[in-house]
């Protein structure tokens, strides 16, 4: 009955010591879980890039400003004329392209038409 007794008390600590060990792997989880969450709202949201200009775009608003300050030029012009006075293009390659744009028609013909006007205005 004593050896039965001492077999039924080691069962139950065994019992008992499985138990916390459950509970103490289901704490352990839980935190681990929590920590996850946290984790994850304190990530920024990730970074979405800003739309680009697509090139056409960015030619035709170098050409609408340059033709902007031209007509300023043209309309009101200093009394002495010097270089630096002068609406020079930023970039001699975009104003073409979006002059050739904005005229529209067939690229070849319309190209010879503004390649002569920006030659004789610069």
């Amino acid at each position: 009955a004593a050896e039965a007794n001492a077999r039924a008390e080691a069962e139950a600590a065994e019992a008992k010591a499985r138990a916390a060990e459950a509970e103490k792997a289901k704490q352990s989880a839980q935190a681990r879980q929590e920590k996850n969450q946290q984790n994850q709202r304190a990530q920024p949201p990730p970074q979405v890039a800003p739309k680009r200009a697509s090139t056409t775009d960015t030619m035709k608003a170098t050409f609408t400003a340059h033709e902007a300050a031209w007509e300023a030029f043209e309309a009101n012009p200093p009394a002495q004329i010097t270089s630096s006075k002068v609406p020079w293009p930023p970039s001699v390659e975009d104003v073409l392209r979006g002059m050739v744009l904005a005229a529209g028609g067939d690229k070849s013909t319309v190209a010879k038409q503004v390649y002569r006007k920006a030659t004789l205005r610069w």
